[in-house]
């Protein structure tokens, strides 16, 4: 389930905060971090990329919409890939756009 709560002004250091806040509710062996960039990629895919908003509120009004339908079939992000994985594929993906490994 995901709770949401827009505030007028939110920095990155408010929202980091929430995120060791919660940590303890978590297993140890998730990234919580990357947890959170997969649901910001996630709202912004399905509700928020290229929406036509007239103001704040119909933004707001939008995010909690996908929220609250969201958590009507919401089932908890299954990590698949191993740290070595990710890290194998995004070096190969930089040799073959740059021609270097990084």
């Amino acid at each position: 389930m995901v709770l949401t709560d827009c505030k007028p002004r939110h920095r990155h250091q408010e929202f980091l905060g929430f995120l060791k806040r919660i940590d303890d509710a978590v297993p140890a062996d998730l990234d919580v971090h990357l947890m959170a960039e997969r649901w910001f990629g996630l709202i912004t895919q399905r509700a928020i990329r290229r929406g036509s908003f007239k103001n704040v509120k119909e933004l707001i009004s939008r995010i909690n919409q996908f929220v609250q339908h969201y958590n009507t079939k919401s089932k908890p992000f299954a990590w698949t890939a191993t740290a070595d994985s990710v890290l194998h594929k995004l070096a190969r993906l930089c040799q073959r756009i740059s021609g270097t490994e990084h």
